[in-house]
């Protein structure tokens, strides 16, 4: 599987590929700190005018009439069989958002984000966004400053402009009400507060059935989106956990990998029985590829996905550029050098001893072994 997994990680949209974004952004925590903030949007493209432009619609944009946007099943209908537009929509959509508004500090001035993109039951996509903002706080020292009321009043003020949990308008209508898996309805709170002890945020809230928005970003997409403050660093390393453990899992469970990749080898021992004049590398390099070929033909991919790869928008967004490090090869260069030194030293040593009679001492040796094990790289 180690070896399918390293042939899937250069196949665009495979989850093998989508697996280095785990490392991307762990190495941007590295870089940066932790994240600030974490915000998921999901494009409403059968509502949107835009989408149904790209799809072909004969539309104007500087004057859309509701008559000319036709029914929600029509709307819905046309999305489906334009994957190509909807790909292009929502691509259009949240690089226009990521430019000016989030870089344009409608959430603060950001220093970065990282940006992964999904697909939905019905095949739309929606992207979980982490944002870094330009601070230089961390979690620790948060806990430490909210001790200062004037400290807590500014963060409140901040919070209330740029998550919003409230409805002024509402008023609450006698229902069924029934269990909801996302704690809906919630507790109405009257003033937003910090609790000094926990450090717990809790924000104003005067509805009940309401999710977590910011207004800008609602009032530009047009959609449902979800904004959160990551408030202490075990929110943030489980955030991190979470959106890169979800965008990473693979639609096949691990023991329906190992029955393909059987299948793969049974298919691939059956062509060799008829040739038997392949080298040994070559037999390994078809069966690798045969096993992975047949596990990624039972992975479910969506059209937009498909679109979106083919367009080449790829699977994320991000302020960074990242550049791999193969450590492997570094240690057994590094390794190698040490040798070299040692031999030579050793050599040295020995022509030494031969021409004063003098033996080589253990505290050299000793000294040899220090120098190399302060070059080793430790597995991580």
């Amino acid at each position: 599987m180690k070896h399918i997994r390293v042939v899937g990680g250069h196949v665009m949209g495979s989850s093998h590929s989508r697996s280095a974004l785990r490392t991307k952004i762990h190495s941007l925590c590295f870089n940066v700190g932790l994240p600030s903030l974490f915000v998921t949007i999901n494009p409403a493209d059968i509502h949107s005018p835009v989408a149904l432009y790209f799809a072909g619609v004969d539309l104007d944009l500087d004057k859309i009439l509701p008559e000319t946007l036709g029914t929600s099943y029509e709307r819905a209908k046309t999305i489906a069989t334009h994957p190509v537009a909807t790909a292009k929509f929502f691509n259009c959509l949240i690089k226009s958002i990521l430019k000016s508004l989030v870089l344009g500090g409608i959430l603060g001035p950001t220093k970065a984000y990282f940006g992964t993109v999904e697909s939905q039951g019905r095949g739309s996509l929606h992207l979980h966004l982490l944002i870094w903002l330009n601070h230089d706080f961390t979690p620790t020292q948060l806990k430490q400053q909210i001790q200062n009321e004037d400290f807590r009043q500014k963060l409140l003020a901040y919070l209330e402009d740029i998550v919003k949990e409230d409805l002024d308008q509402f008023r609450a209508k006698p229902d069924g009400l029934k269990t909801c898996r996302m704690r809906m309805p919630r507790a109405l709170v009257e003033n937003s507060h910090i609790d000094v002890s926990t450090g717990q945020i809790t924000m104003r809230r005067s509805h009940p059935w309401i999710n977590n928005f910011n207004e800008w970003v609602i009032s530009a997409c047009r959609c449902n989106m979800d904004i959160k403050f990551i408030w202490t660093g075990s929110d943030a390393k489980a955030l991190v956990y979470y959106i890169t453990d979800y965008v990473t899992k693979s639609s096949l469970a691990f023991y329906d990998m190992f029955a393909l990749a059987q299948q793969g080898i049974k298919s691939i021992e059956q062509q060799q029985a008829t040739c038997g004049t392949e080298s040994a590398i070559e037999k390994s390099r078809k069966l690798v590829l045969r096993c992975y070929n047949t596990i990624a033909s039972h992975q479910e991919v969506s059209g937009v996905q498909v679109a979106s790869y083919l367009m080449n928008y790829g699977d994320h967004y991000t302020t960074h550029t990242f550049r791999n490090i193969f450590l492997i090869s570094i240690e057994n260069y590094l390794q190698a050098e040490i040798m070299k030194v040692r031999l030579s030293e050793k050599h040295i040593d020995e022509e030494e001893s031969d021409e004063l009679s003098i033996p080589f001492h253990e505290d050299q040796e000793d000294e040899a072994k220090e120098t190399e094990e302060q070059f080793i790289l430790e597995p991580t």
